[in-house]
């Protein structure tokens, strides 16, 4: 994999802090049945001029009640300083958010001095430098195209390849220990009882990446008048299966934890065909005492 860009590593730690933000707002029981947004890359006209916001949340909004939080987020290997607190303080001002939160690895000590002595700036400390069962995880993809079958009926009063009509699944009466069965239904119940059998009769082609051929298929014997169609008795049924397997390992590709609040893992997106919306794969952790 490509070497992200600084553009994708800061766009990395703002997602991360998105996910982990809406878990605490979400599942914190002081936070119950209050509205809120949580956006990123907000551009903020409030002061007339435009302020970019990397994470804002907004609590009641479009109400008198509203309140802003902003996140400046800096996925930097370096201590963030000050110059970065003053400058993030005069966003907050313009804006005219409740608090702001400054997101980074670690700041300067000079930088900590300077958030002392703003009293709407907070410092939450960042890491991917961390332990967690998720750190060396893999989630596995697959997708499994089935054929549709070209099922064989065999006639207890005719021989095979003798059929006395041409059937039209869709209108023929079936009977089935005397009911009424939808013939379509059936077979379709069928298809997917052998779909669910091949996943546990071939674990590894549903493990291994690559494109994975399976050909089987299911032999149906009925007793005399057990299965009847438009008054004829089925010996048998005979149901051909054929399916490819598409198996994909998408590895993690970022995490994050913010101090005190939880973590966040994203992984290699699912390919959906389009481009420009594949499946997130994200998982999320809040810590028990976030708030």
């Amino acid at each position: 994999m490509d070497t992200p860009s600084n553009q994708q590593k800061g766009d990395a730690l703002e997602n991360a802090a998105k996910l982990i933000i809406e878990a605490v707002l979400e599942s914190d029981p002081k936070h119950k049945g209050q509205k809120f947004t949580v956006a990123t890359k907000v551009r903020d006209m409030t002061s007339g001029v435009p302020n970019e916001i990397d994470v804002l949340v907004t609590g009641c909004p479009n109400t008198d009640y509203e309140a802003k939080f902003i996140f400046e987020c800096k996925n930097w290997k370096e201590p963030v300083g000050k110059d970065v607190v003053q400058l993030f303080s005069k966003v907050v001002d313009a804006v005219r958010a409740t608090r702001g939160f400054l997101v980074a690895r670690s700041i300067t000590k000079h930088a900590s001095q300077q958030i002392e002595m703003e009293p709407r700036v907070r410092f939450i400390r960042c890491s991917d430098d961390f332990l967690s069962p998720l750190s060396s995880a893999e989630l596995i993809h697959t997708d499994q195209e089935v054929f549709p079958p070209s099922v064989t009926l065999k006639w207890r009063t005719y021989s095979s390849g003798n059929n006395p009509m041409q059937l039209d699944p869709k209108k023929v009466n079936c009977l089935l220990n005397g009911s009424q069965v939808d013939f379509l239904r059936y077979i379709s119940s069928q298809v997917d009882e052998i779909v669910d059998e091949t996943r546990k009769e071939n674990p590894f082609k549903f493990s291994n990446e690559g494109t994975h051929l399976i050909e089987t298929g299911r032999e149906m014997r009925f007793s005399e008048n057990e299965l009847v169609i438009d008054g004829l008795d089925v010996e048998s049924i005979v149901i051909p299966f054929y399916s490819f397997v598409k198996c994909k390992r998408h590895k993690l590709v970022s995490k994050f934890e913010l101090e005190g609040r939880g973590q966040a893992f994203t992984f290699e997106p699912i390919d959906t065909g389009d481009p420009e919306n594949p499946i997130e794969i994200q998982i999320v952790t809040r810590f028990k005492n976030a708030s």
